[in-house]
């Protein structure tokens, strides 16, 4: 086995971290924080049009404007962002050329993770790449937060949501709070 890496520029990037878990190093723990800017948009009075731009992004506000020349204004929900989510990384015998077992440990109400924590992500079965690091794979998943795959979900309550921004963040919000309370 190779032993896991993280690359020099992770201690960069303070959205994702990752250490091995005291002396073992085939277990690491990692850290994401929700993506800043993990919007869900919803308009407020008519739907957008097809061709829309988006400007004037002010206090959570976007103006868009149509192409007709029509405005309208559309919230933007900061979904996953500021939320810390601890995961567990178990490297294989046979790393780098089989993926890591990666779960998250906080609760994560996601369409793509299931109430144990497995997550449901191609890089992490099929895709998986010997080329790909703890830093790659971290940031993979903090992609996913805000761009669930909601034809493969493994929490469908959280897929179904998923349309409806201000139900999911409830939920999210009371899950969340919910696992804090027992740490």
């Amino acid at each position: 086995m190779t032993k896991p890496s993280v690359p020099p520029q992770m201690s960069s990037d303070k959205s994702v971290s990752a250490f091995p878990e005291g002396e073992n190093l085939f277990k690491w723990i990692g850290t994401i924080t929700g993506p800043e800017g993990t919007a869900g948009v919803e308009p407020v009075g008519k739907q957008m049009a097809r061709g829309t731009e988006l400007s004037d992004f002010d206090k959570g506000v976007i103006v868009g404007r149509h192409l007709s020349g029509l405005s309208s204004r559309m919230i933007v929900r900061k979904v996953f962002e500021g939320f810390v989510y601890k995961l567990s990384l178990e490297f294989p015998h046979s790393y780098p050329y089989s993926a890591p077992l990666v779960r998250f440990v906080t609760p994560c109400f996601h369409p793509n993770v299931d109430m144990v924590g497995n997550i449901c992500l191609d890089i992490l079965k099929e895709k998986w790449s010997a080329l790909y690091d703890v830093r790659t794979i971290l940031l993979s998943i903090q992609s996913l937060l805000g761009e669930p795959n909601n034809d493969s979900p493994l929490n469908p309550t959280a897929a179904r949501l998923w349309s409806n921004q201000t139900d999911y963040r409830r939920a999210l919000h009371i899950e969340y709070e919910r696992a804090a309370k027992k740490e």
